[in-house]
């Protein structure tokens, strides 16, 4: 089981931070699928003018990210 604001960071990953989806699996140890299903239900909620979902997660994401892209050659 994952928390929803997992969920929301990994998603970001892909929709925020460019990552594409084998690269997402990689740093956060999760299936392509999850991933997958995650990003298509955060487009349909951004599509569909929700804006607070996406707000909660950018910071802790975002640090991820770097973290990630400074340990990777």
């Amino acid at each position: 089981m994952f928390t929803p604001e997992f969920k929301r960071e990994c998603a970001e990953f892909v929709l925020k931070h460019g990552y594409i989806v084998p690269q997402a699996c990689e740093a956060t140890n999760v299936r392509s699928t999850a991933i997958r299903r995650w990003v298509k239900h955060l487009r349909q909620k951004r599509s569909l003018g929700c804006t607070s979902c996406c707000h909660t997660a950018h910071n802790s994401a975002s640090r991820h990210a770097l973290r990630i892209k400074k340990s990777t050659p």
